[in-house]
């Protein structure tokens, strides 16, 4: 026989779906998140929560750990919201975050249906963001919205968040910091196929400049062409790096077994030259570092900073002339909490409960979970879709994992925070 929270879990799954593909149709890229929150707000409000909805100002933000003006374009313009149910007491608070901004849409000509159509087909839906992650924040109000309708009176206090800005490093997450929201225990939707993550290596992200010596195009032999040195760098740092990730305790560690190369290595943009019958004088290129879970940002930042130091000195031009490096924008620092955390025991239960696996995974990119750390607030990241898919042309999400992710967030909220006899 079906208990109250099963019966209001299975009235809401058609109008689960419909929301999701409705907040698919609506552009939330970084920076022009409003019509997204508003979306979401009302969605809270006809939930019954308290809201608490403001625009974070550069003002706000300075001082916070963490915070360089990263994703600050348009402070002061874009929503946060967060909603609130307040408990009986007694019970344990939980924080459920998730982010309403997404990346670009890119060329929207390789998109099958449009990044903006909500287009279902063999059950996954289609669109920006619908992966990462409007399917998991989504997930989070119909599961309380479940909750709600089932009568359940709750013990703990349970907030969503709904945040601006987490593609460009999370100001959004450490707003609610500043803030002052905290709880003991939170979820952040992100994609994980549903799997519990509970270890995250680290993110930074940088920029190298590479010396030439300009010379013209007819006689390139009496100069140095920075993209040659660049090439030759390239290599060696990519080398590097599937070396580490070879030796990485991630690499041993069943959580990061989905993951081919845990603490990727990349670069995403290269800029050189401003004749094209001329050696460029410099180069930049720009990547991400990823970094195991024992490293600190620091110490990661100066093994870098070696091996690009050894580089140099084995090429004659280089010696003299060093790959110089910049550290730009937020830095995600690993984050790792035990097994054992009743955060984690508990999610688990729910999760066998419901039929669905226990497995723990880990994190190969950074989350706002490093902000939940700053406040003291023990978190784990769990929900519906994969980071294969993110940021990808043509993302998509399954629903069967959407509905599943509901299900487990809705039955977490009652067993995490108690329900009132």
């Amino acid at each position: 026989m079906k208990t109250k929270l099963e019966k209001s879990l299975a009235a809401l799954e058609k109008e689960a779906v419909k929301k999701l593909q409705q907040f698919v149709q609506i552009e939330s890229t970084t920076g022009i998140e409003q019509k997204g929150q508003a979306f979401i707000a009302e969605l809270m409000k006809e939930a019954g929560m308290e809201m608490d909805i403001w625009c974070p100002t550069d003002d706000d933000l300075k001082g916070l750990k963490g915070y360089d003006g990263c994703g600050a374009d348009n402070l002061g313009d874009r929503p946060n919201v967060v909603g609130i149910a307040k408990g009986s007491g007694q019970g344990r608070s939980l924080i459920l975050n998730g982010h309403v901004d997404t990346v670009p849409a890119g060329d929207l000509s390789k998109w099958i249906y449009g990044p903006y159509s909500g287009h279902i087909k063999d059950g996954e839906l289609y669109g920006r963001g619908a992966c990462d992650m409007k399917a998991g924040l989504l997930a989070a109000v119909f599961a309380y919205k479940a909750v709600k309708d089932a009568g359940i009176k709750l013990k703990g206090d349970v907030q969503i968040q709904s945040v601006i800005g987490e593609e460009l490093g999370g100001v959004g997450t450490l707003a609610c910091v500043g803030r002052g929201y905290q709880a003991d225990g939170a979820i952040i939707m992100e994609p994980t196929s549903n799997v519990i993550t509970t270890g995250e290596v680290g993110t930074m992200l940088f920029r190298i400049i590479i010396d030439g010596k300009p010379a013209h195009g007819s006689a390139s032999y009496e100069g140095v062409n920075a993209i040659d040195k660049f090439c030759y760098v390239y290599k060696e740092i990519r080398n590097w790096a599937d070396e580490y990730n070879q030796n990485s305790d991630e690499k041993k560690d069943p959580r990061f077994k989905n993951y081919k190369v845990p603490c990727d290595l990349s670069f995403g943009i290269v800029n050189a030259g401003t004749w094209c019958a001329m050696l460029p004088e410099f180069l930049t290129a720009e990547g991400r570092y990823g970094f195991p879970i024992k490293e600190s940002v620091a110490s990661a930042r100066k093994l870098f900073e070696k091996e690009l130091e050894r580089i140099s000195q084995q090429d004659e031009w280089l010696a003299e002339h060093p790959v110089r490096v910049e550290w730009y924008n937020v830095a995600w620092e690993p984050y790792d909490l035990p097994a054992s955390h009743p955060l984690v025991t508990t999610l688990q239960e729910v999760c066998a409960e419901a039929g669905m696996s226990t497995e723990i995974g880990g994190n190969p990119y950074g989350t706002d979970i490093k902000y939940m750390n700053d406040m003291n607030t023990p978190a784990v990241i769990f929900g519906p879709g994969t980071i294969k898919k993110g940021h990808f042309v043509n993302e998509s999400v399954p629903i069967k994992e959407y509905l599943q992710a509901i299900n487990i967030l809705a039955r977490m909220i009652v067993r995490w925070c108690g329900a009132v006899e």
